[in-house]
């Protein structure tokens, strides 16, 4: 019996050799069955095959290593570097490239080929009839001798897309980097404010119960009860509010290092605040480290190298190319033929008309550099933004961190004040909630202020392209 495809076909193949098919109906002609490869309608929703599922064991495999006690943050920076996709793409995009230098040196090298043929021949309208048979080894050699730079620079262009390819993986590392450290300031900074929303949330009690106590002595108001409930339940929604904040922080780093989110990570918290130090190079210093340090500048500057190689190669395209041959057919073992027959040729190919397309692939590999170049010189001013940009963040974060503790001080000092006040009857609530708001405001500040700093400082490293591992541990300038 035949399956329903190949009498799809069949059907098909009479309907040609009848000489039915016409323009009309050629397009509804489907001898593959290509229309039950997709739904019967555009609202019919497809069904995935029940072989096609995901396959990726890394990540799962990443938090099985994950050691089981609270890390620091070059523990979970060398971590996130050995386990991330990211460094493991860009890297076997190196290797790649690198493959690709030996393919483009292959080119100086013989192409030797190996085969064996078998012949039959007849003499069917002659006579008498007469008929052959020889089989037999070959081989066949084809050697480029010279070419007039297409080779070389077809070479050079390759040596600099894996130079490239590389510092693409310096980049990918450090944004790695820059992402877990990131993600760890935000862990802390939100547990940090988990833990000044916890704070805010029992003095908010402790009004609300000295409201109810003094409106059942009747030196309060209902009023008063009110203000202060709808004060509690405002600080019991920015609790909540910031312990979800911290678990998506969470679930950032553990994305970050290369594992699943819902991964349980241990922190090491830090044990003493910012190290805040007027930073030792002027930001046109910066500018100047990041011209020669920034991986991904340096990468746009080798493709602009490429592109260049390739113009050459294209340019020396039109160029004589001198080439040998030589190709043997010994007799003897596994032949049917007694002799060995033997050819060289050296050949001299001179191209005289490409119909044109030398002319534009020239055209098409000069745009290419150009393109290349203002990449490049793009790519330049966004880091020189960048660089500027975190510095003056940096600073601004630095600033902020002293008045925010200032804001602090005062807030808790006035806070105290007007809860005393009131509950010896000399106050109102209305100054006791303003006090305690301005106080849970200048906790959040304070936080985010030193959060703030923390990140500055890795976007400014990163900026300037000095992010590394070993800058985990301790970020400077």
């Amino acid at each position: 019996m035949l399956s329903v495809k190949y009498k799809s076909i069949l059907t098909t193949l009479a309907v040609l050799a009848g000489g039915t098919l016409c323009s009309q109906t050629s397009w509804a002609i489907d001898p593959f069955n290509t229309e039950e490869l997709t739904p019967a309608a555009p609202q019919i929703y497809w069904n995935k095959p029940a072989t096609l599922t995901v396959t990726d064991t890394a990540a799962p495999t990443a938090a099985l290593a994950l050691p089981k006690k609270p890390l620091t943050l070059a523990e979970l920076t060398d971590f996130a570097l050995r386990n991330s996709p990211d460094t493991r793409l860009a890297w076997y995009q190196a290797k790649a490239a690198a493959a690709n230098v030996g393919i483009s040196e292959s080119a100086y090298l013989p192409q030797l080929d190996a085969g064996f043929a078998g012949q039959y021949t007849a003499s069917v309208f002659s006579s008498p009839h007469s008929s052959a048979t020889t089989y037999g080894p070959n081989f066949s050699l084809n050697y480029l001798l010279l070419d007039f730079g297409n080779r070389s620079n077809t070479v050079l262009a390759a040596k600099y897309a894996q130079i490239a390819a590389n510092l693409s993986q310096n980049t990918a590392i450090q944004q790695v980097i820059l992402q877990v450290q990131q993600a760890y300031y935000q862990v802390l900074g939100q547990q940090a404010l988990v833990a000044a929303n916890k704070l805010s949330l029992k003095q908010a009690k402790t009004s609300l119960d000295s409201a109810q106590a003094l409106r059942q002595n009747g030196l309060a108001t209902i009023g008063d009860v009110y203000q202060a409930e709808a004060s509690y339940a405002q600080s019991n929604l920015d609790l909540q509010t910031s312990e979800g904040n911290y678990q998506t922080a969470l679930g950032q780093l553990a994305t970050a290092m290369g594992l699943p989110a819902n991964t349980s990570i241990r922190l090491v918290s830090l044990r003493q605040p910012p190290k805040i130090q007027a930073l030792n190079r002027v930001v046109a210093g910066l500018l100047t480290v990041a011209k020669s340090n920034r991986p991904d500048l340096l990468a746009a500057e080798a493709k602009v190298r490429q592109s260049q190689a390739q113009l050459a190669a294209t340019r020396a395209s039109i160029l004589p190319t001198l080439s040998v041959t030589a190709s043997t057919a010994p007799g003897g073992i596994f032949s049917n033929t007694t002799g060995t027959d033997t050819t060289a040729t050296l050949t001299l190919s001179v191209p005289l008309f490409t119909g044109f397309s030398y002319t534009y692939n020239v055209r098409q590999a000069q745009a290419q550099v150009l393109a290349a170049q203002a990449t490049r010189d793009q790519l330049n001013q966004q880091i020189q933004f960048q660089v500027w940009q975190s510095y003056y963040a940096l600073q601004t974060a630095e600033q902020n961190i002293g008045t925010t503790e200032i804001l602090l001080k005062s807030s808790l000092q006035a806070s105290n004040q007007a809860l005393g006040q009131y509950k010896s009857g000399v106050g109102d609530i209305l100054s006791v909630l303003t006090t305690q708001a301005t106080l849970a405001s200048a906790r959040v500040q304070n936080v985010q202020a030193k959060l703030n700093w923390y990140i500055a400082l890795a976007q400014l490293a990163a900026a300037v392209g000095t992010l590394t591992s070993s800058s985990a541990q301790d970020l400077s300038l």
